[in-house]
């Protein structure tokens, strides 16, 4: 369902992906879970073995886009459960691109730790 502002849903995929999947493999794998439209307003985020890449997946409305992100230095902070899709918020999203944590109870920690310094 289409959100007033248009922005999508974003959901994590569990565990690791080959990332030699095409855009119809990855659909497929979204298809599988049967919890959510892959042709929704969302996106779908996967990362590979070495969780220093990830995938987002979103369906634009005639097509599919596949966006590629890579870390230069770093891993992504990926959960550690495997199977199923777990949504996230924008910010969420946001911290995970800037290779943070996105569990929320270590956000207390991170900001205590930033305004010692």
């Amino acid at each position: 369902m289409y959100k007033r502002d248009g922005t999508p849903d974003f959901y994590l995929v569990k565990g690791i992906t080959d990332f030699r999947c095409d855009i119809n493999r990855l659909s497929e794998i979204i298809r599988d879970q049967q919890t959510v439209n892959v042709f929704d307003n969302a996106a779908f985020i996967f990362t590979c073995k070495k969780k220093d890449q990830i995938k987002i997946l979103y369906w634009g409305g005639a097509g599919f886009c596949l966006i590629a992100y890579r870390l230069e230095q770093g891993k992504f902070k990926w959960l550690k459960e495997k199977g199923g899709l777990e949504k996230i918020t924008k910010e969420q999203l946001i911290r995970l691109l800037n290779g943070s944590e996105i569990n929320p109870k270590n956000l207390i920690k991170e900001l205590k730790t930033s305004l010692e310094i």
